[in-house]
């Protein structure tokens, strides 16, 4: 088995103790029946079928079947269980209803590693059934969309809160700080990104005004017009050809006296005018 952000969530689903309440059990078996309208549960992931065997089980049932086909594990649920709970119900209250999304996430849920995006999605057979669902959700303040895949139908949600929280409420604690952990540490490095690519691209903006002016004295100096400037607008030309990168206000204090980056601004733009008459 991959070892996925996706994969260690459901283990971690699969792992709750809760097998002496009936009542968890019947909606999480609920769960993983609403989403499919087949009695077959394949999966690559043996905890999972562990799960849902020991569901049956706890619920007096151990007529079902497992096998592997095609390098998938595959559980049949008898027809007579699977239509008993096939009831096309979703729990009212918060009690019944985490257990009952716990099923649906495991047997067909997916959610992205959190330090490259965020996703959570869970793919329903039915869109009456997909759209039944949202819309219980939202009580609950999910706000997960819908979207078709493969004549499926796929309810998601994108905001790294929204999933955290979604997380929380199957009661995935583990798994809820390991995504916290991770969406910090990307949130961080966007800003600091951002930050990175912000400052590059005023530095190349300054580069590129420095090397129009470099441009400007040069053409003074060839047509013996530099020497018509004043001693301060020659120290601020120097200057600027010296340090290219620096900024009108790094300029003004690198000036002797110190000057404000308005007059730096008020002498380039007086060379510039000049060369530009040239």
């Amino acid at each position: 088995m991959k070892e996925t952000f996706s994969n260690n969530v459901k283990k971690e689903l699969a792992e709750i103790k809760n097998y002496t309440d009936k009542t968890q059990l019947i909606n999480e078996l609920r769960g993983y029946i609403y989403v499919s309208e087949q009695n077959k549960v394949i999966t690559k992931n043996e905890f999972n079928i562990n799960r849902i065997s020991k569901l049956l089980s706890n619920l007096d049932c151990d007529k079902f079947k497992v096998e592997i086909l095609q390098g998938n594990f595959c559980l049949t649920i008898p027809i007579e269980i699977f239509d008993k709970y096939n009831d096309n119900q979703i729990p009212d209250n918060e009690e019944s209803l985490k257990p009952f999304l716990r099923g649906c996430f495991l047997r067909s849920g997916y959610t992205s590693d959190p330090r490259k995006s965020y996703h959570l999605e869970i793919l329903i057979d039915t869109k009456e059934k997909a759209e039944r669902l949202i819309e219980k959700l939202k009580l609950f303040d999910f706000s997960f969309k819908l979207s078709e895949k493969n004549g499926k139908y796929l309810i998601y949600i994108k905001e790294g809160e929204q999933v955290s929280n979604f997380l929380a409420f199957i009661e995935a604690g583990k798994s809820v700080m390991k995504f916290e952990e991770d969406r910090v540490i990307k949130d961080v490095s966007n800003n600091v990104n951002r930050g990175v690519n912000l400052e590059t691209s005023n530095v190349k903006k300054i580069i590129n005004a420095s090397m129009q002016l470099i441009n400007d004295i040069e053409i003074l100096k060839k047509n013996n017009i530099y020497n018509q400037l004043d001693e301060r607008e020659k120290e601020v030309a120097e200057l600027r050809v010296k340090y290219p990168d620096k900024t009108y206000d790094e300029l003004g204090k690198l000036a002797n006296p110190q000057i404000s980056k308005q007059a730096v601004s008020h002498r380039l733009n007086k060379i510039h005018n000049l060369a530009k008459e040239v």
